[in-house]
């Protein structure tokens, strides 16, 4: 994460929560897949190297633990030592790990073969966060490296709090991490630039669901994973959805999207992997 998202305690309880969080916020066994993929298609198009040397942005495991081509060499680069300490799968031969900010990473130009993130926009502050971000990695990449993010983006049209009311009694939400990620969003509604504040995500929490036990029970979700939202109470960290088209234009002058893919579980269609090449 990076230094944007200054909000350590709930970051090292976020770290703890980490099993009981699930997609669309932690990647889907397809999203491992398709990140795979990405990297073994990178490294068989540069055969004149011998090390593929990646690059990921925060501790996700499922990510640093995915089937990487022979010979990569990965870092993975996070500021908060909770997460590395709670949620990092451990350094070995192949892979290490450091703090340090995504907005300035300590690494010499042009290190990385290919930079891979798990939903990294959604800490940052738009657009200087996302502007910076991308001259951060930019300096990073070589030209002829790929830089692919899983992108959490909001809905063409937002929803309202009414709406997920009417879904919630239709049934038509599946687990509640898809429910909570979409409660994230109608706070936030098209306005990027404010986000959604954690602490006003759980006020609207509270107003839609005085009785969460009861809630719990009614929808068939476990309570356990029901009570994480409780860690946004009084919690003043924000999260922000862009388009796509938005971060074309923040990423615009480093890098050029070259595809997007989505998986199909839950959600799945607001979080695009986006590969980009350099400008």
């Amino acid at each position: 994460m990076s230094s944007t998202s200054n909000e350590p305690s709930y970051w090292n309880h976020l770290a703890q929560l980490w099993s009981l969080l699930g997609s669309p916020l932690r990647p889907h066994s397809q999203d491992v897949l398709i990140a795979s993929e990405a990297a073994s298609n990178l490294a068989a198009n540069l055969l004149h190297r011998s090390n593929l040397q990646a690059l990921l942005l925060g501790v996700t495991p499922e990510l640093a633990s995915m089937s990487w081509p022979e010979g990569t060499h990965l870092t993975a680069a996070d500021l908060e030592p909770g997460m590395l300490a709670k949620v990092w799968p451990g350094d070995s031969s192949t892979r290490t790990s450091i703090c340090a900010d995504w907005l300035s990473l300590p690494f010499p130009d042009a290190a990385f073969d290919f930079v891979l993130g798990d939903g990294c926009l959604v800490l940052l502050e738009y657009p200087d966060a996302y502007i910076k971000l991308a001259h951060s990695l930019r300096r990073c990449i070589r030209d002829d490296g790929r830089l692919m993010l899983r992108i959490f983006c909001r809905p063409s049209e937002p929803e309202t709090l009414q709406s997920l009311l009417y879904a919630l009694d239709a049934k038509a939400i599946k687990s509640f991490d898809a429910f909570k990620w979409r409660l994230i969003m109608a706070v936030q509604g098209n306005d990027v630039y404010h986000g959604a504040v954690l602490a006003d995500v759980w006020r609207a929490w509270h107003r839609l669901v005085p009785d969460a036990e009861r809630f719990a029970q009614e929808q068939g979700w476990p309570m356990e994973k029901v009570g994480v939202i409780d860690a946004y109470r009084d919690n003043p960290a924000r999260y922000t959805y862009p388009s796509l088209q938005e971060v074309e234009q923040t990423f615009s002058g480093y890098f050029q999207i070259e595809r997007t893919q989505s998986g199909q579980y839950e959600l799945a269609e607001r979080c695009p992997h986006v590969l980009f090449r350099p400008a």
